[in-house]
């Protein structure tokens, strides 16, 4: 905290500071490389290119984020220089509230001298208010998430105002100003917006809708026609935000811009609670300004100009107003942009030890947080619900039963690793055997189990691997039944949840056994492993995992209130670790989401023209019922969107799909499904076809 502050310097020194060919160079290739993130975020209405450079002023694209700790920054500021102190003790507690609720080691954060963070250097409190979850991860992330920092920029900008196309500019009224030895082609740039204000200068800066003074007849501040024909409001290239403005317009403009920050030293910022909805902000005619907007500070007086207005923003002028309206002028008032209401975004999820972790909701199918939930993993005896899954198969088309007696073969009772105590050449029922695979994760039983099914072991990895890619488990392949290691026997967290998923909502018969804590055979009882069975009474399964290798590994789930969570965690280092894991992952779920079904299956959504066909009309319904999941509190609107073909013909059969429905939430389609005749439509009589073959000559 030891570096001196830089001077206040006019527009043209930060244009040839920021403006470089190196600087545009990284601009044109982050703009490449970040393509996809611009374009999500620029779907909140702020032109990629307008994201893209401020990004790049700030932090010169990521590369200059700031070395010091956070906390120690905000310390510093906040209490060793008492003019500032109270703004820069209000950003700590807002800094200390921030970590808590991202459970972030308040440590651990680094970025510049005044406390600002991240790409796009965000301050403490416009973190919590305005940072958004851009990629869908369940988190945060400004410091390594384009998406992330994109979307908040773009978050922060649409609070304020942000109007793509419309100027910025802050206005002035000196009708009643004290002007001697003013001049305000040649403002010093030790005026600011309190000195001028000291003067009698009037200003305001909230934008109106239509923005320029040209189109906007009277100063909203004064009720008066602006007459001073100022080529700062009229000039084409000052209106359409073009930087060639010149040294006394920029000079005035940084004036006006350090004083009037959102989150100004001269003002406490706005304190969001992490729990409730933000109450409405007014527009601002920072609405392009910095998102972090944090106070710059000179040696003499803690402040130094943001170079973000200075270099993106060059529009910010001072205009005055004559002394003299012109009387009985009547003018409309000017339209005010409408305020934006932040919705106070989901925390990310907790800091996990775990090489991989996933939590999703078992209707919707929707991930509510994720680590790596991509990257290969040694499933260790996670594989035993895939075995699961091909044995209940098999039951549920009566090609086994649970009385079936199965004769113990010496390859199974030879199984290493955790076991039943089977005994070779003894017969053993299905249901037992069953139970000693889930409950007791016996080895001995689960290959037992697989000869019954395929008549040998290899034979019964072969229909693994088939359920698998059936279930859309594209990243496991299994090379054993029990979970052995293996180099070609992986899987991942995702595909663990998708497949203890499928089990539940397949085999709700056979899930029961999941929840059973104990199980005794042959004269020895063992355990559930899975902690959580005893810990949290809303967890009835699924299945635990450990080799030295793959490390412990816990697949959960919980159901609370008729909403049902299923997590994977891969890659702990210790029994306790993996349940903590689990119960932190179901419990960040059921705090921060809910579940609601949309349709039932069978329920026609909509209606369909049928041609040639004993009836004229077919509703259209969905297989299955649909769930959405969405923020605790705050489902928001939902409608469906059709797509169907431009002519249905009979015969039509429940079983084949003939268009798709999109469920869109809030503006934005969060899932796509097939539609299927809701009834048989079979072909009509002669007189039907013949009719409607006539008007299809005409239609």
């Amino acid at each position: 905290m030891t570096r001196p502050a830089e001077k206040a310097l006019p527009w043209h020194e930060y244009r040839a500071r920021f403006l470089t060919e190196r600087r545009i160079a990284r601009g044109v290739e982050t703009g490449r490389q970040q393509a996809g993130a611009l374009e999500g975020a620029a779907q909140r209405g702020v032109p990629a290119s307008v994201l893209l450079s401020i990004v790049g002023v700030e932090t010169f694209y990521g590369e200059i984020t700031g070395r010091h700790r956070v906390v120690d920054a905000l310390a510093t500021l906040a209490f060793d220089y008492p003019r500032r102190g109270p703004f820069f003790r209000s950003e700590l507690e807002q800094f200390l509230l921030m970590a808590r609720e991202e459970s972030l080691d308040p440590l651990g954060p680094q970025g510049s001298y005044a406390g600002a963070m991240g790409i796009p250097q965000f301050m403490p409190s416009s973190f919590r208010a305005y940072a958004v979850d851009g990629d869908g991860d369940g988190r945060r992330n400004l410091w390594a998430s384009w998406a992330d920092v994109f979307a908040s920029v773009a978050n922060y900008l649409r609070a304020h105002g942000w109007r793509t196309g419309e100027p910025v500019m802050a206005r002035a009224d000196v009708a009643d100003a004290n002007l001697a030895g003013l001049e305000f082609g040649k403002l010093d740039l030790t005026e600011t917006v309190g000195s001028l204000k000291a003067r009698g200068v009037r200003f305001d800066t909230a934008l109106s809708r239509r923005g320029a003074c040209a189109s906007t007849p009277r100063c909203r501040t004064t009720r008066r026609r602006c007459s001073c024909s100022s080529r700062a409001l009229t000039d084409p290239s000052i209106a359409s935000g073009s930087p060639t403005s010149t040294r006394s317009r920029a000079t005035t403009a940084a004036s006006s811009t350090r004083a009037r920050s959102p989150t100004s030293p001269m003002r406490s910022p706005p304190r969001p609670s992490p729990r409730r909805p933000l109450p409405p902000r007014p527009p601002s005619s920072l609405g392009a300004r910095a998102p972090h907007a944090h106070p710059r500070t000179t040696n003499s007086d803690m402040r130094r100009p943001s170079a973000f207005p200075a270099a993106l923003l060059a529009t910010l002028v001072l205009a005055g107003c004559s002394k003299q309206p012109p009387a009985e002028t009547p003018a409309a008032e000017p339209a005010v942009a409408a305020p934006v209401t932040p919705v106070t975004p989901i925390p990310p999820p907790p800091q996990l030890n775990a090489r991989s972790y996933i939590v999703l909701d078992h209707e919707s199918g929707r991930v509510l947080a994720a680590l790596d939930p991509d990257s290969r993993q040694e499933p260790a005896s996670l594989t035993k619900i895939m075995t699961a899954y091909g044995v209940f198969r098999a039951l549920k088309e009566g090609r086994i039963k649970l009385d079936d007696m199965v004769t113990i073969s010496e390859y199974a009772w030879k199984q290493e690793g955790s076991r039943m105590f089977v005994e070779v050449g003894k017969q053993v029922s299905v249901e037992n055997l069953i139970q000693g695979m889930i409950v007791q994760s016996g080895n001995d039983a689960t290959v037992a189990l697989a000869e019954h099914v395929a008549g040998t072991e290899p034979t019964f990895v072969q229909m693994m691997n088939t359920y698998a890619k059936e279930l859309g488990m594209t990243g496991s392949h299994f090379t054993n039944s029990p979970g052995m290691p293996d180099p070609e026997h992986y899987t991942t967290a995702r595909d663990s949840a998708i497949l203890a998923s499928a089990l539940i909502r397949e085999f709700p018969e056979y899930y029961r056994w999941y929840a059973q804590r104990e199980f005794t055979f042959n004269g020895i009882t063992q355990q559930n492993r899975n902690g959580l069975l005893w810990r949290d009474p809303s967890v009835d399964g699924v299945k635990t995992g450990h080799t030295e290798s793959a490390g412990y590994c816990l697949v959960a789930s919980a159901q609370r209130e008729g909403m049902r969570l299923v997590s994977a965690v891969l890659g702990t280092e210790s029994m306790r670790a993996r349940e903590d894991a689990n119960s932190a992952l179901l419990n960040y779920g059921y705090n921060f989401f809910e579940t609601k079904r949309l349709y039932a299956a069978g329920q026609p959504l909509t209606t369909a023209r049928v041609w040639k066909g004993e009836s004229a009309e077919v509703g259209l319904a969905l297989k299955r019922d649909l769930f959405v999941t969405g923020q605790r509190g705050q489902t928001g609107s939902v409608k469906a969107e059709f797509e169907l073909p431009e002519r249905l013909m009979a015969p039509l059969s429940t079983d084949t799909a003939i268009g798709k429905v999109n469920i869109v939430v809030d503006g934005a389609t969060i899932a796509t499904h097939d539609l299927y005749p809701a009834n048989e439509v079979p072909r009509g009589g002669l007189f039907r076809r013949a009719s409607d073959t006539v008007r299809l000559w005409f239609d």
